[in-house]
């Protein structure tokens, strides 16, 4: 992955389309792995980076990849956790796809819409991993949906991914929700 990243960083215009058509499918199948971890999910984190500053069109194709190659996966076979922090790279690199990708994965947090746990799930671990370096807004209906949803494992990814978006936004929004007002300053 290192070596890739090199490539598509030294010489984007040769090395793109070769990734593009010959790796990429394998690379997300890499991506949702419960065994990658440490020094290769920070290789595909850089890989990932430097693919969409080596074409900045791809980043609206990668996202949807991920989360498609992530859902078909069988779940012992997947890491939501990675696609998501994989995601979430993808956007903080090209930052145009950032509202596009909120409103696509905010949709499934919503109680009307309905959509199987484990995609609700990858969902609040996109919206959450966004949220530690951009303000992402959890509407009242999909807070009371999932804090009121009778999966527990939905409940506690909720309610940590809340905390952790209000901790990282609260510098600069000044956001503090009730739960959290005696534990900050």
């Amino acid at each position: 992955m290192s070596t890739l990243s090199l490539l598509l960083e030294l010489a984007p215009s040769v090395t793109f389309p070769e990734v593009e058509h010959d790796l990429l499918n394998d690379i997300y199948n890499v991506t949702h792995s419960p065994l990658i971890s440490g020094f290769a999910l920070e290789s595909l984190f850089r890989f990932y980076s430097s693919l969409v500053q080596a074409d900045n069109q791809i980043a609206t194709h990668v996202v949807p990849n991920l989360v498609i190659s992530a859902e078909k996966a069988p779940r012992a076979e997947s890491s939501p956790a990675n696609v998501a922090k994989c995601v979430a790279k993808v956007v903080k690199s090209q930052l145009a796809v950032a509202a596009g990708t909120i409103a696509e994965y905010a949709k499934h947090l919503r109680p009307s819409h309905k959509s199987k746990p484990s995609l609700v799930t990858l969902s609040l671990l996109i919206m959450g991993e966004l949220g530690r370096f951009m303000f992402v807004s959890y509407t009242p209906m999909s807070v009371l949906f999932l804090l009121s949803t009778v999966i527990w494992r939905l409940k506690s990814i909720f309610s940590s991914l809340l905390s952790i978006t209000s901790v990282s936004s609260r510098k600069r929004y000044e956001l503090r929700p009730p739960f959290l007002l005696e534990i900050l300053p």
